[in-house]
This record gives C-alpha cells, sequence and structure tokens, in this order.
C-alpha cells in the first residue's frame, strides 16, 4: 500500500475513531478556527464547558503545504485544573502543542502524543496532560508544525518549515466559568399601602365671592371627618390633612381640639367626629367644581383618604354673623 493511501486510511480511521470519542463524551460540535490567530493578542478564546472545548482547524493552507503557520488560543483556568490539551493530526502533518502562562512563558509542551501517552492514536498528535495550573488566570495554548520549535513569547526556534494540514484541538480537564447569575428583576414601583378611605361631610360653606377667590377669615370650609366602627376621627393627625380639588392643597386653617358628634340625617350617633377649616384661596378650586378630596394619616401613620360633594351657602351680609356662631366659624381666625 502507498504511503499517500495509507495516510488517508489512518486519516479516515482516526476521523472515526474521534467523533466516537467526542460523542461518548457528550462533545459535539466543535467550534471553528477564526484567523488571524497567529499571535497571543490575536488569541482565540476557547469557551470552555462542562465537557471541555474542540475546535476544529487547520494549520496552513492545505495538507501537506510547506507554511510557518501558527494557530494561539486562549482559555481561563482556575488554581489546581489539570488541562488535558490534545492535538489530533489528520494524518498528514506532525503538530506540536505548547501551553504558556499570561506572560509569555512556557509552561509545558508535547510533539509525540504516544511517546507521552501510549494511548494515544499517532505519533503525529500531541498531548498535554499532567501540568497542574499554579493560579487562576488565562492561559494560552499554542500549535505549530514539527519542526518549527517554539520558545517564550511565542518565538519560534528554527526557520525552517513544516508541512500542515487540518486538526482538532481538544480541551478537557478546564473548570468551566460560573454561569452569569439570572438578575432578579426589578419589582415595580409600588404605590405604598393602600389608604383607609373615610366618610366627610363637607358642611355648608359661606363663599361671598363667586369665583371661590380671596381669603378673608369670614369664609373657611368647614370638612368634617366622620367616627366610624374601627375608627376615631379623633386618632387624625390634624397637620397631615390637606384637602382641595385633588387632595394636596395645604390649606389647613385649623380644627377643632375637642371634636363634634355631627349630625347625620339629623341623627347624632354619640360619637364624636372630627371638625376642620380649610382656606378656600389654597384649595385650588375652580368655579364648576362640584367635589373636594382629602388626604392625611392617623397618629399611627394609617393613611386616610376622603372625598365629598361642595355644598355652598351664601347669605345677606346680616344673616352672616348669625352663620358663624352657629357653625362655630371665628370671623377673625386668620391663621
Amino acid at each position: 500500500m502507498s504511503t499517500g493511501l495509507q495516510k488517508q486510511l489512518n486519516g479516515a480511521l482516526l476521523g472515526g475513531l474521534f467523533a466516537s470519542l467526542f460523542c461518548a463524551h457528550g462533545i459535539v460540535g466543535a467550534a471553528t478556527e477564526v484567523e488571524p490567530n497567529d499571535t497571543q493578542a490575536q488569541a482565540q478564546v476557547l469557551v470552555i464547558t462542562s465537557t471541555g472545548a474542540t475546535v476544529s482547524a487547520m494549520m496552513g493552507t492545505g495538507p501537506g503545504a510547506a507554511t510557518s503557520d501558527l494557530d494561539v488560543y486562549a482559555f481561563d483556568g482556575k488554581a489546581g485544573d489539570v488541562p488535558s490539551i490534545m492535538v489530533i493530526s489528520d494524518g498528514t502533518w506532525d503538530s506540536a502543542v505548547y501551553l504558556y502562562d499570561s506572560a509569555g512563558f512556557i509552561l509545558d509542551s508535547n510533539d509525540d502524543a504516544v511517546s507521552l501517552n501510549p494511548g494515544s492514536f499517532s505519533t503525529l498528535d500531541s498531548r498535554i496532560d499532567s501540568y497542574r495550573l499554579p493560579s487562576d488566570g488565562r492561559y494560552y495554548i499554542a500549535v505549530t508544525p514539527v519542526p518549527r520549535y517554539l520558545t517564550n513569547n511565542f518565538q519560534s526556534v528554527f526557520t525552517d518549515l513544516g508541512v500542515g494540514g487540518s486538526y482538532t484541538l481538544v480541551v478537557q480537564g478546564v473548570t468551566p466559568p460560573a454561569p452569569t447569575p439570572t438578575p432578579t428583576p426589578t419589582p415595580p414601583p409600588s404605590s405604598g399601602p393602600m389608604p383607609l378611605p373615610v366618610t366627610l361631610m363637607i358642611m355648608q360653606w359661606h363663599s361671598e365671592d363667586p369665583q371661590l377667590g380671596k381669603f378673608n377669615g369670614d369664609d373657611p370650609i368647614p370638612v368634617a371627618i366622620l367616627s366610624a366602627p374601627g375608627f376615631d376621627a379623633m386618632t387624625i393627625d390634624e397637620n397631615s390633612l390637606t384637602f382641595g380639588a385633588t387632595g394636596n392643597e395645604k390649606s389647613l386653617l385649623r380644627c377643632k381640639k375637642k371634636g363634634k358628634d355631627v349630625k347625620v340625617d339629623k341623627v347624632e350617633d354619640g360619637v364624636k367626629d372630627l371638625v376642620c377649616y380649610f382656606r378656600p384661596d389654597l384649595a385650588g378650586f375652580q368655579v364648576g367644581d362640584v367635589q373636594g378630596f382629602l388626604n392625611g394619616r392617623t397618629a399611627s401613620g394609617t393613611l386616610i383618604h376622603g372625598s365629598a360633594a361642595l355644598r355652598f351657602l351664601r347669605l345677606s351680609p346680616k344673616k352672616t354673623e348669625s352663620w358663624h356662631k352657629r357653625h362655630h366659624v371665628d370671623p377673625r381666625a386668620n391663621h
């Protein structure tokens, strides 16, 4: 049998054997070499998985062609890893493999896998499988054809050209990087606790200004916040109260300190309600508004919210004084 035919047969056998080996170890779908990868700076970074990494590559331009090609690969290893680095030739050329640290110093090398490991398939293959990495970091693999040997910094010792061909690079025994943690989804902005709904009565409001304009001490807006089962209106922090067209207006004038049992449908329930007065010039009402809104909180921090219909009472000047007295409003109050 001719030498050329023998090489082709060996190459076919080796390809089948390693295809079986890769499948048996779960290593399928090898990556492809990406040129240029001739220097440390151009090194092709290997993606290390739980089954290692494989690359289908070409040394030089084709099988048997003279070449000065150098293929450089990079991987990230952990202290204590013992990488198994195998270059499997197609049987048409003789390979050499080198392991470098990030500073460009040779850590280990081999150009004859059979002499290193009798279980290897061919003297044309090369293998490194006994060097323990000293520290976490980036390491480099260089593949070149014999007799072109390398020294530190990926430099060639001889200028002799070797011949190239296709090969498969297999790297195992390297700790794969930890998976990127799934980012914790950002929760949507919280609107906070729902306020406790409270019942309001916006008592008749004496307004002599049809445009709801100036505050002159004579026309505060009386608002009663009614107590209910499980809720005592007298526990409200009166300084927290806002009232007006939106409920956020800082229009508080004052509150009755002792409260009042406000009649609902002309009936008193014997429980004190909180009655407060608000300034119309700060409440933000416009002509046509029919509802007022109130926000606040209790002394313990519970938020409250309520709304009620606006009611207006326009009196003649002669009846204004008696209206003030009936509703306990001090016309001289101007806080």
